[in-house]
């Protein structure tokens, strides 16, 4: 059920995978990580630099390695509303554009599960 939500949030399988590892070991680094996830650790460190992109997690370099950490659950909650609120900000702006340019009358087919919704 968790790694479904996350797809929702737009995460690939692999950074589920490695998000979910990460939150189980705690701060790690990329090898260890990896075995957890039961992935190869090339395609570890591009999805943690993704992930650490998005907000989910941060990292720190002790020793000359780079340890992992998950971001608090909340901040990627806030992170989302943010860019909700910024959505919702730009739609005055975004409706007047789109009202005026679109005059003759279209028909869109939505396909998938997405459609539903």
């Amino acid at each position: 059920m968790i790694s479904k939500l996350l797809k929702e949030l737009g995460l690939t399988d692999y950074e589920v995978k490695i998000y979910l590892s990460l939150l189980n070991l705690g701060t790690s680094v990329a090898g260890k990580i990896a075995e957890k996830a039961k992935l190869n650790r090339r395609n570890v460190y591009d999805a943690l630099q993704r992930l650490a992109k998005r907000g989910f997690l941060t990292y720190c370099i002790k020793n000359n390695r780079k340890y992992y950490s998950p971001v608090d659950p909340k901040k990627i909650v806030e992170l989302y509303e943010e860019k909700l609120d910024l959505a919702k900000g730009l739609m005055p702006e975004i409706n007047s554009l789109y009202n005026t340019k679109n005059t003759e009358r279209e028909v869109h087919v939505f396909e998938g599960k997405n459609s539903l919704k």
